[in-house]
């Protein structure tokens, strides 16, 4: 009976250290399994970005470097993601592609729910404007990006006009409105005005499209 009585003792003794041991062990494996998983996605993002960007793979090690830097709650997987849209966008050097991302990561924060939540497609959008309008040359890229959409956010925040109406209104008028000699500013302000009036993005854009060709 002592000797039973002594085996029970020893093995209540160990047999927490030795469970204690095998959760770390497999926490650590967990970890690991995790920690291989994300570096793979990263692996794959920056060779997304090499493959749109037209960056050697190096020059995209270098940028992910940079981008660690960034003082901002979007994980690296999602800047290399806008990094991805930016090589989508012609942006084919360092400088270019960090400024877009840069500028991508802020508006996300502030514009991409009220621009319907994908912050990729939101950016994406306003690449496309800040381009066709000439406002990219005019600023450079981040600034081109950060000032069309605090003029979008003010607008949207002075008025009850949709921002994704601003959008999708400017994005129509960016065929004609440029050679019209028309600023991007006053087509915002055109869309906000229409939208609350209650009119259509496409109908009303097909109208004032009409009217700048006749003039």
């Amino acid at each position: 009976k002592g000797f039973l009585s002594g085996m029970a003792n020893g093995f209540n003794k160990y047999f927490g250290i030795v469970t204690a041991g095998i959760a770390t062990i497999t926490g650590l494996a967990f970890s690991l399994k995790n920690a291989l998983s994300y570096n793979a996605e990263l692996s794959d993002s920056m060779a997304d970005v090499a493959k749109s960007t037209g960056m050697s793979m190096t020059e995209v090690k270098t940028l992910n470097q940079e981008l660690r830097k960034i003082d901002t709650r979007t994980t690296r997987k999602e800047l290399l993601d806008l990094a991805y849209v930016a090589g989508k966008l012609g942006y084919t050097t360092e400088h270019e592609v960090m400024g877009f991302v840069k500028a991508a990561d802020q508006i996300g924060v502030s514009l991409s729910k009220d621009l319907g939540g994908n912050v990729e497609d939101a950016v994406n959008s306003l690449g496309k404007l800040v381009d066709i309008f000439g406002i990219k040359g005019e600023y450079g890229i981040e600034d081109a990006l950060l000032k069309t959409g605090s003029a979008i956010n003010a607008l949207g925040a002075a008025s009850t006009a949709n921002e994704s109406y601003i959008v999708d209104f400017t994005r129509r008028l960016g065929g004609i409105a440029p050679q019209a000699g028309i600023s991007i500013e006053n087509i915002m302000g055109i869309a906000a005005t229409l939208d609350q009036l209650g009119q259509t993005s496409e109908v009303s854009s097909t109208a004032v499209s009409q009217l700048l060709t006749k003039k």
